[in-house]
């Protein structure tokens, strides 16, 4: 696996507040609620995109987000 910018490994599998921790180190656990909750969250000049890919999501929808491995590129 490869980092990316040194911060989390190429198809590591994380939950958000594991991914809230590397961001807010010290600052507790992620808040429940916002935007950590909702499809997407920005931090400093970073996108980070939470989706499901073949899986629906906890309100039932299920968007037909694709992930092609030899081009590293999701499409939806």
């Amino acid at each position: 696996m490869k980092a990316l910018k040194n911060r989390f490994l190429k198809g590591a599998q994380l939950t958000r507040s594991e991914i809230w921790s590397t961001f807010h180190a010290g600052e507790g656990d992620k808040p429940k609620g916002g935007n950590w909750d909702t499809g997407y969250v920005t931090e400093g000049d970073e996108l980070i995109a939470f989706l499901n890919i073949d899986a629906a999501g906890r309100t039932g929808h299920d968007f037909a987000n694709y992930y092609d491995p030899d081009s590293e590129e999701i499409t939806g």
